[in-house]
């Protein structure tokens, strides 16, 4: 994962973390008998996959929760809450330093490559358009498709300029022209987009030249 993403994921877990022990330690005061503790068990554990993959910070809430609920079973729900809490922060440094020192994804070295990419997929769907001024509207699948690669490309230079906007490596300077770029890449696939919308065969020759 790449340093802007993991950076964010790490502090939902954070957030999650304290929220959940912050509700749990209450919950387990004012819910001691045996049989509400297991319903709040099943309930947590229910929610915890129900927002794994949509909410990563509520998931982290429920399933620290349910870690409470499962060691106060055994008596020990209370003392597991500050543990949980350094365990988390520890692993949380760590992570950060592994994606910051030891294995940086830093999306600003893949700005060329994607740059290069984006130009040839318009350069693709803007001979495909042509090909159609010449031979007549044609909704072919090998149009269909660079057309769909040309925006993906743009969209995939967009997610790179935005994640890298946030990194400590990335001076100003760069932000700026890489905001630029990506600009006049949008502004290019919109202008190619423009005349694939009127895309009808051309008998004036002097047009077509």
């Amino acid at each position: 994962p790449n340093y802007n993403a993991t950076r964010h994921r790490l502090k939902l877990r954070i957030i999650g973390t304290l929220v959940g022990i912050a509700i749990g330690i209450p919950v387990l005061w004012f819910v001691p008998s045996l049989e509400g503790q297991l319903v709040l068990l099943v309930i947590t554990g229910v929610l915890f996959f129900a927002f794994r993959n949509v909410q990563y910070a509520h998931a982290t809430m429920f399933i620290t929760l349910l870690v409470l609920l499962c060691f106060n079973l055994l008596g020990e729900g209370f003392e597991v809450a500050l543990p949980r809490v350094i365990d988390t922060l520890i692993g949380c440094a760590i992570a950060w330093a592994a994606v910051s020192y030891i294995w940086p994804d830093w999306q600003f070295r893949n700005l060329p490559r994607m740059l290069e990419r984006a130009t040839e997929a318009n350069c693709r769907y803007l001979d495909a358009i042509l090909e159609q001024y010449h031979q007549g509207r044609d909704n072919r699948l090998a149009y269909r498709i660079a057309r769909r690669d040309a925006h993906n490309r743009d969209a995939e230079l967009a997610s790179v300029v935005s994640n890298m906007s946030s990194e400590p490596n990335v001076t100003p300077q760069i932000r700026e022209a890489a905001f630029r770029l990506l600009c006049l890449n949008h502004t290019f696939t919109s202008y190619i987009s423009a005349l694939g919308a009127h895309r009808e065969q051309l008998t004036n020759p002097e047009i077509l030249a």
